[in-house]
């Protein structure tokens, strides 16, 4: 169990960011309680999640090291330590460019985005509905081990030392290289007691979590005339990005400062009605903050800005910039914004047609009844119907798939609330359809899509739909562009008239 569930937080929470990170050895460190990395590069897309024109340069962490207490989990904490966390980033070139890993990128960011909707959806109807169907259908896993893994999570320690993060630039300004960074000594996060004394707490019926956020000499510095660092070997770079931290020839923004920080994080289930009642509280203390910035310093910053803007908008249209200078070849040249034009031209007119309304019209009716199937219970989508989803989240845009997520959250909440009304408080769904067990899925399974590596999910035919069994209910028209709106009860709405499902989706189109 530990081996997946550490495997599982290297890959996923740091392998997007680290170059050649292999656990394979992971199995022999752990039983020794201590899994120990040193020298990993950073990924060169480490930062294109952002959706930022920055690009890493250059960078490694020196050490990354993970200790688990294998005999006292349940008296001791997880300790995550980072020494050495050196970054080299820049602007990106606008004649470097991999269209699939782009698109695979922005695809990566749209999903993220609908993702956190569905999540905040998924806790307003726990809220509302304390015997719902999601909390029964993993209410025996949770009396199990939930307070285990809880306590495991509140008490992770995390400790950061010696970071250096730097953005140099030789290419906005043209004679001019600068660099900003930020530098800081150590970074401690761990959980405390009321009196805001470090130990390891025990979740149980605790209304309220403790943290104790400890930051030693952080520092920014904006240099208007640097060395380049990104050419540099990694002997080299470690030993120029160590020395520069707390060094005084750099033109600092804010001079190195401590911190700690105390914060308070209200655990009620309920929703916090009350104004003086705050669901995170936290009491900052600093001894100073000094800030200075010099007209050059402010000079240098504008015309970075300006620059920043302009390759902000080319960026989205490298795919056509030609790869020769205007010298060489002005026809190019001349081609490429014509082409940058006539793409958004082609966007708008493309498929405009009675058989193209007429699948698109098909493809958008079958998505809205895949993903309310989803949100009633994820494990029992067929493939065929994920596969489906899948296709139709590459192709329409966030925009388009959030009102048609919407339509399937408010249905599948109306449905909920005729459930409770009629006081029946879960859709029944066969015991093989549902325990986590037999089907091979656990909740960390079904809430972290991610964690593939525990389990085995075997494929599942898609149920009868609880639907079926109940009186057909629809948005109003007038609605359907709208999220859940928690203004609108429920006899605003039912006085509303309403169309047929497939009327509410030929008016999204």
């Amino acid at each position: 169990m530990l081996e997946g569930l550490a495997t599982w937080v290297l890959n996923n929470y740091l392998g997007k960011y680290l170059e050649n990170l292999h656990t394979d050895q992971l199995s022999i460190g752990l039983l020794k309680g201590e899994v120990e990395l040193e020298n990993v590069p950073l990924r060169k897309d480490a930062l294109r999640h952002l959706d930022m024109p920055v690009e890493v340069r250059t960078g490694f962490v020196g050490k990354i090291k993970l200790q688990i207490p294998v005999s006292r989990l349940r008296s001791e904490p997880w300790v995550i330590m980072f020494e050495q966390l050196y970054l080299v980033a820049g602007p990106v070139k606008l004649e470097e460019f991999d269209e699939e890993a782009e698109e695979a990128a922005f695809q990566a960011r749209k999903i993220a985005q609908l993702d956190g909707l569905e999540a905040a959806w998924r806790a307003d109807q726990e809220a509302r509905h304390e015997a719902s169907h999601y909390a029964n259908s993993y209410s025996s896993w949770l009396s199990y081990g939930t307070s285990f893994l809880t306590n495991i999570i509140e008490n992770i320690q995390l400790k950061i030392r010696d970071v250096h993060l730097r953005y140099e630039d030789d290419q906005s300004i043209p004679g001019q290289v600068f660099a900003c960074g930020l530098t800081i000594d150590s970074l401690a996060l761990q959980s405390s007691d009321d009196h805001w004394i470090p130990r390891f707490v025990y979740g149980g019926n605790s209304k309220m979590a403790y943290k104790l956020l400890e930051l030693t000499n952080m520092g920014l510095y904006w240099d208007t005339s640097a060395d380049v660092y990104s050419n540099k070997s990694i002997g080299e770079l470690a030993s120029l990005m160590f020395s520069a931290i707390g060094k005084c020839d750099h033109e600092y923004l804010l001079q190195p400062v401590s911190a700690t920080a105390c914060v308070k994080r209200n655990l009620s289930e309920a929703p916090l009605r009350s104004r003086s009642s705050p669901r995170i509280t936290c009491d900052l203390k600093l001894e100073k903050f000094p800030l200075s910035l010099s007209e050059s310093q402010y000079r240098q910053v504008v015309k970075w800005n300006k620059e920043y803007d302009r390759l902000e908008k080319a960026r989205h249209y490298r795919k056509w910039r030609p790869r020769c200078s205007v010298k060489d070849n002005p026809y190019e040249w001349w081609q490429y914004p014509i082409q940058c034009h006539l793409d958004k031209i082609h966007k708008k007119y493309s498929g405009r047609n009675w058989s193209t309304a007429q699948e698109r019209a098909r493809n958008i009716v079958r998505y809205v009844k895949v993903y309310s199937e989803h949100l009633r219970n994820p494990a029992t989508v067929s493939t065929d119907c994920k596969a489906h989803k899948l296709q139709v989240e590459q192709e329409l845009n966030f925009n388009e798939l959030r009102s048609l997520r919407e339509i399937a959250m408010e249905r599948v909440a109306r449905e909920l609330e005729l459930l409770q009304e009629t006081k029946s408080p879960t859709l029944i769904i066969p015991e093989e359809q549902t325990s986590p067990i037999q089907n091979g899925e656990g909740i960390l399974q079904r809430w972290f899509p991610a964690w593939g590596g525990w389990y085995t999910c075997g494929e599942s035919s898609t149920p009868t739909s609880p639907q079926d069994n109940l009186q057909a209910s629809s948005i109003p028209t007038g609605h359907v562009l709208q999220p859940a709106n928690k203004s609108h009860d429920n006899e605003e709405l039912e006085k509303q008239p309403s169309g047929s499902f497939e009327e509410e989706i030929l008016y999204v189109l």
